[in-house]
């Protein structure tokens, strides 16, 4: 898939990452996963954009933070909310699917 091949390219080759990957296309890889795509390799495709041999793409870590963070409805779709119980002290996480939303144990 386009993906794939996408992820190759990018994998190891910090010119491009830096030069050609910005975040308009970043914002379009993220808009692929809140609109349902959620898949494996949309986020290896966002991870292969975050370091390149070890060593951070920091404009695209910042970036990608920024794109998810700005928008509520990216926010609330693809981040995890994490809370403490005020009553059991036990970590929980925020199940936000429509259907299903509650706080669950994360043990």
């Amino acid at each position: 898939k386009a993906e794939s091949a996408l992820i190759q390219i990018l994998t190891n080759n910090k010119e491009l990452l830096d030069r050609q990957i910005d975040k308009e296309r970043l914002e379009q890889f993220i808009n692929l996963c809140h609109h349902g795509q959620r898949s494996e390799r949309i986020i290896q495709l966002l991870a292969a954009t975050c370091s390149c041999k070890g060593e951070a793409i920091q404009n695209n870590q910042y970036d990608i933070t920024d794109v998810l963070i700005s928008n509520e409805a990216t926010r609330n779709r693809l981040l995890l909310s994490i809370r403490k119980n005020p009553t059991t002290q036990h970590i929980e996480i925020f199940n936000n699917e429509p259907s299903q939303q509650q706080w669950l144990p994360l043990n």
